[in-house]
């Protein structure tokens, strides 16, 4: 069954309580918290900055459910010189996504998003390509037997459907899913059957926005096939959170996600085939 999640993206200045009364109010399902890491200060609801158990027991009062440590980890940092640079320490991206992996355990959460990225200037594309998938590879060994998986996002170099597919193929761990942000997929070219199909098994998150001369707008009101989208998800009978994104943290001026979130939310319902939002929470 399809379920909706909030990304805190849409609420920066607000705390953790608050963000998840937002999403409670709204009859999301599930939330999605965006970090700047252990020492990020980008999000005044980083769970990072919350004691693991405080917000164990706030989201279990709730009823809304932990869906994705949303990292922005990347894997294609160069080593430099590309000799002498290997005895030095390479994987600070590694530990990143560890850490996050950690807290995700902590909270009971299935999933952290990452991302692969995309080859350096005068790189080969084998080049890159080999460096990312090994750090993923480091990442995913360590979720073993935590009860939380990343998910790779499309983006630079895999932005298409079948460009991160062969990259999660190549990583070829039970613990590595795919991101798949549809408005990065619609820039790619990707037709949305087309990529629901070419992902399968690998889909583990669905990232929706929609836009407008650039400019984020209510679900349906823009051009990215958010409605297509997800209605073939439904037809395909996969079962998954699909999470809402309301780039209040990178656009001033938007309108406060409390009075965008329970519109976006119905049409989501809609298109998914939930005839309310209580029944996607229930």
């Amino acid at each position: 069954m399809i379920e909706i999640a909030m990304s805190t993206l849409a609420c920066p200045r607000k705390t953790l309580p608050e963000a998840v009364a937002i999403a409670e109010a709204a009859g999301c399902d599930g939330i999605e918290f965006r970090t700047g890491g252990v020492r990020g200060l980008d999000f005044a609801c980083d769970p990072f900055l919350t004691d693991e158990a405080k917000t164990r027991s706030l989201l279990d009062a709730s009823g809304v459910k932990p869906t994705c440590v949303a990292t922005g980890v990347r894997f294609d940092a160069v080593v430099f010189p590309p000799i002498v640079g290997q005895l030095f320490d390479n994987e600070a991206s590694v530990r990143e996504a560890k850490r996050a992996i950690d807290l995700a355990a902590q909270l009971v959460c299935p999933m952290v998003r990452v991302f692969g990225f995309e080859k350096a200037e005068n790189e080969s594309h084998k080049a890159a390509f080999s460096r990312i998938r090994n750090r993923l590879s480091q990442a995913c060994d360590h979720a073993r037997n935590t009860g939380t998986s990343l998910v790779v996002e499309n983006g630079g170099d895999f932005s298409s459907a079948e460009q991160l597919a062969e990259l999660i193929d190549a990583v070829s761990s039970p613990y590595l899913k795919a991101a798949y942000d549809v408005a990065i997929g619609h820039e790619e070219g990707d037709d949305p059957r087309k990529a629901i199909k070419t992902l399968g098994s690998r889909l583990g998150l669905v990232r929706v926005k929609d836009t407008k001369d650039g400019q984020p707008v209510q679900l349906g009101a823009g051009t990215r096939p958010i409605e297509k989208f997800v209605k073939a998800l439904a037809k395909s009978k996969w079962s998954g959170p699909v999470v809402f994104e309301w780039e209040a943290a990178w656009h001033e001026g938007l309108a406060p996600i409390e009075e965008v979130l329970p519109t976006a939310v119905s049409r989501l319902c809609d298109w998914a085939g939930l005839t309310s939002s209580s029944q996607a929470v229930a």
